[in-house]
């Protein structure tokens, strides 16, 4: 499965196009809701590709929306295992951009997902965007220690000899067989910082209840600021991997 970028001029929408198609939209019209005093917010982009992500998942499984079940009848899903973002430039974003989103979206294994997303005012970049997910479910309801990953069997065929840079260097990571990432040691006991935080589930938490992946960066960067110069991180645009 390998679903191609689509330039904003071949995706147009109409009213007989599926409300899937339509939110898959590439083009949106930034307003308040998107930005903040920095530029486009980085917690709001997170957020809008995670759904698209999803979409697209829905769209490739031939599917009208988006309610993956087990075998079973369970909900299922695609919980973000890492995102990479590169030559981002969300500062330059204002109130009546149009902001294009070009996305292509390929299934690594079983239960692994990537998707990459172009990110475009006026054919400028202002950055890229790759997810990293896993398809998982509850054995239990309500209980997320039950979690567990699963297979589903309604996704096009693995691509062959399908990699991702991210694919690779996630697994590198949890497997240890890394010691260094953008120049820092990847020794556990040479963490730069760190707190106990206790996310808002108003904010935090996604609506099947289960900390949204987008919430990670966030939380990240108040403890960065908590510990270091308040104002290093609100005017950055700078690389970001979280795993």
């Amino acid at each position: 499965m390998n679903i191609p970028y689509l330039p904003s001029s071949a995706f147009m929408t109409t009213s007989t196009d599926s409300v899937l198609e339509r939110a898959l939209a590439p083009d949106i019209l930034i307003g308040m809701p998107h930005l903040t005093p920095s530029g486009l917010s980085e917690n709001w982009l997170l957020k809008e590709l995670g759904h698209r992500h999803w979409l697209m998942l829905a769209r490739s499984a031939g599917m009208d929306n988006a309610d993956f079940r087990d075998r079973e009848g369970r909900e299922v899903y695609a919980a973000i295992s890492a995102l990479s973002m590169r030559g981002m430039n969300l500062r330059q974003i204002r109130a009546n951009d149009v902001l294009s989103i070009s996305s292509a979206i390929r299934r690594l294994s079983r239960t692994q997902i990537w998707s990459r997303h172009v990110l475009t005012i006026q054919q400028r970049s202002v950055g890229s965007v790759e997810l990293l997910s896993t398809f998982v479910g509850r054995m239990r309801e309500g209980d997320n220690h039950s979690i567990t990953r699963v297979a589903l069997d309604c996704l096009p065929d693995i691509d062959a000899g399908a990699t991702s840079r991210l694919g690779t260097l996630a697994a590198a990571i949890r497997s240890d067989s890394v010691s260094n990432h953008f120049g820092f040691s990847l020794d556990r006991s040479h963490h730069l910082a760190g707190k106990i935080v206790e996310p808002d589930e108003t904010r935090d938490f996604n609506g099947v209840g289960l900390l949204y992946f987008s919430s990670f960066p966030s939380i990240a960067d108040s403890i960065i600021r908590t510990k270091f110069d308040r104002d290093a991180m609100r005017l950055a645009d700078f690389d970001r991997d979280v795993f």
